[in-house]
């Protein structure tokens, strides 16, 4: 008891307020991983209900987006051409904790997905959690449509323009960039290569 009484009043509330601060922000880091963990498993989960290659229209839950700008776009066409930007984004949101990291991917811009150029121009992360406005930022729509791609879908670029006639057959008008998710992306002994790709374009 001894301790207590020499300690002001203040001093005491200067500790419990600052024991407070580091719980709470361990309580954040903690939302922050379930709230990864349920986007990835509400991504998961929809896919029974699709076959992957074959679009469809549907509402999207709120979500936040980070986004880190790509240097070199133009000759963005694999995610080996994009490691350093990768590294970066990683750097950037493990030393912010407000930033989302998992699930990620990249974006390719509408007009250059029109135009048949398959470059990517962001590299992105998104999150369940509400954007702040400064590092994140809300989808730009609730309504997308999108599509699953695997390692036994046809060929991506077949892909990209199934989703494409799917948004000019019903008029849709395009809110964004397209969304390419990466939940799994391996490869075995053999080199054969296992994807997971959650893709979408919001819309109007």
């Amino acid at each position: 008891g001894k301790i207590i009484h020499n300690l002001s009043r203040d001093g005491i509330e200067e500790l419990a307020n600052t024991k407070i601060r580091e719980m709470q922000h361990e309580a954040y880091l903690i939302t922050k991983k379930i709230s990864a963990l349920q986007l990835g498993m509400w991504i998961l989960g929809k896919y029974t209900s699709h076959k992957p290659g074959v679009p469809f229209t549907d509402v999207m839950p709120p979500m936040s987006v980070f986004s880190s700008p790509i240097s070199d776009k133009d000759s963005s066409f694999h995610t080996g051409d994009i490691a350093s930007d990768i590294s970066a984004h990683i750097t950037r949101t493990s030393r912010d904790d407000s930033l989302p990291m998992f699930p990620a991917g990249v974006t390719i811009d509408y007009e250059d997905l029109k135009a048949g150029k398959y470059v990517y121009n962001n590299i992105i992360s998104l999150s369940f959690l509400p954007a702040d406005n400064i590092g994140t930022f809300p989808l730009p729509g609730s309504k997308a449509v999108l599509c699953y791609q695997d390692n036994n879908s046809p060929d991506i670029e077949k892909t990209y323009r199934k989703m494409l006639s799917l948004i000019n057959k019903n008029n849709y008008r395009v809110v964004s960039d397209l969304y390419s998710i990466s939940l799994i992306n391996l490869y075995d002994d053999a080199r054969n290569h296992t994807y997971f790709k959650y893709l979408f374009i919001c819309v109007e």
